[in-house]
């Protein structure tokens, strides 16, 4: 009888701990992440690209288009 209740109680406890790591998801950590790099990107162009006119990575120098590039640099 002990022996049927210590491997109930085994089978029970081998559900439970696995079911509550799941709960723990740190893939959701780099999600929100990128998802606040992009909008720090978008308030970026929203302030310095408003015509679209520069790219990312691409800035002649002491032009709107650095300031654009540094502020996206700025975000990572």
């Amino acid at each position: 009888m002990i022996r049927t209740l210590s491997l109930t109680l085994a089978l029970v406890l081998s559900f439970i701990f696995p079911v509550s790591a799941q709960d723990n998801k740190p893939a959701q950590a780099p999600s929100r992440n990128a998802q606040s790099k992009d909008a720090c990107k978008s308030k970026c162009e929203a302030q310095y690209n408003l015509d679209k006119e520069c790219q990312e990575g691409v800035a002649p120098m002491h032009s709107p288009c650095e300031i654009f590039d540094q502020c996206v640099n700025d975000c990572k």
